[in-house]
């Protein structure tokens, strides 16, 4: 395992890119180990620590087995072992769709990329 990140502006942005798409797709496929293996031990949202996260998550993941998740406008920018990933989200499932900026704070843990923190806040339609 590398114990450092990857050196060198685009390595590390490619790694932290092929990262969020690794999230996202586990998200979207409803792969909730996979998915919460993406998260940091330490991660924190909505007053939530991990723990409170992945409850909150497994109850969503079970009430809907289809969902949609779409990124664009990707920004990522790399310091060190620390990333700040900003992007627009479109979330489509059976049961509640939404669009909206999220910023995913991500540090490097063991090895890999992990979110440390993520907010969400709604934006104008996409449409």
């Amino acid at each position: 395992l590398a114990a450092k990140a990857p050196e060198g502006r685009e390595a590390a942005e490619e790694s932290v890119l092929l990262f969020v798409e690794k999230w996202r797709k586990s998200w979207e496929q409803g792969d909730l180990s996979s998915y919460l293996a993406c998260y940091h031990p330490r991660f924190k949202a909505r007053g939530m620590g991990l723990g409170g996260w992945k409850r909150y998550k497994g109850s969503l993941f079970l009430r809907s087995s289809e969902r949609t998740v779409q990124l664009s406008d990707i920004r990522a920018e790399v310091e060190a072992s620390a990333a700040v990933v900003i992007s627009k989200q479109e979330y489509r499932s059976a049961i509640h769709q939404d669009f909206g900026l999220k910023i995913l704070r991500l540090r490097w843990h063991r090895g890999r990329w992990t979110i440390y923190r993520e907010s969400w806040k709604p934006l104008a339609d996409s449409g």
